[in-house]
């Protein structure tokens, strides 16, 4: 009798878990996943890049964005001149992104503002440098963590482009985990701070931490590993009380990333 009540409550128990996992609504098109290149479509897009940009120094990382993975030492150097206006350095690199869209990760050209500082002259050769940064990609009002390109002109060529934006990056028309339940997920989560000495001292994260934290909108999250990248729509959640910002899964309510804003 007690052996048929254990395997009728191990019965009810995997069906409540498959009902609660039936409830979560799957899309096989999240998250958006960029995969490392094979080494021969990788080196002939770094031949192509650097056919199209001969003073470049820098070249293309394992996904065939730009990067400083491969630095070129042997690349002719481009002859003084006179300083580029703002507006002709401004030009000429929007020529460049649109020119390499592919190894930048631009779909448009025009979706991206530029910042830029110069002419600033070397220390030792007086060549003039242009230092440019676009803006921070979106999807519609949403930002993309870490993607910005940033571009290096000198003596009114490119030598230098690393970053990159992510192209076709996928979000889901619904989520499992809209902002209080995603919220709720952090309840009773332990974070942890470590001190001067490098000791770890964790932090539970209550209700009423949770009742004063700040949901900072939706973030798209890049995680890179060895051989991909995934883009997760996560909601970034800042716990004042606890000194932490995580950034929860919109489909799993995963934490996909988690970091302290003091510095321990």
């Amino acid at each position: 009798m007690k052996k048929n009540i254990f395997l009728s409550f191990v019965f009810c128990a995997f069906l409540f878990s498959c009902q609660k996992e039936d409830n979560l609504l799957t899309d096989r098109n999240y998250p958006t996943i960029i995969k490392e290149l094979d080494n021969s479509i990788l080196n002939q897009k770094r031949l192509t890049f650097q056919q199209q940009n001969k003073y470049i120094n820098t070249s293309l990382n394992r996904f065939g964005f730009c990067d400083v993975t491969e630095f070129n030492s042997n690349i002719s150097e481009p002859q003084v001149t006179d300083p580029l206006s703002l507006s002709d350095a401004n030009q000429k690199v929007k020529d460049f992104c649109m020119q390499n869209k592919a190894f930048v990760g631009l779909n448009d050209v025009n979706s991206f503002t530029l910042a830029g500082q110069g002419p600033e002259t070397g220390f030792y050769d007086n060549s003039l440098y242009w230092y440019f940064g676009t803006s921070s990609q979106k999807i519609d009002t949403n930002e993309v963590l870490g993607a910005q390109i940033r571009v290096i002109i000198k003596n009114s060529e490119i030598v230098y482009c690393t970053g990159n934006w992510y192209p076709n990056i996928y979000i889901p028309k619904h989520f499992n985990f809209d902002q209080e339940k995603a919220k709720s997920t952090l309840r009773n989560q332990t974070v942890w701070h470590s001190d001067i000495s490098g000791q770890s001292h964790p932090t539970k994260i209550t209700d009423q931490a949770l009742a004063s934290c700040q949901i900072n909108g939706l973030k798209i999250y890049p995680v890179k590993s060895d051989d991909k990248i995934q883009l997760f729509v996560t909601w970034k959640i800042h716990v004042t009380d606890v000194y932490y910002i995580l950034y929860i899964d919109v489909m799993t309510g995963e934490v996909i990333a988690a970091e302290p804003t003091i510095i321990s």
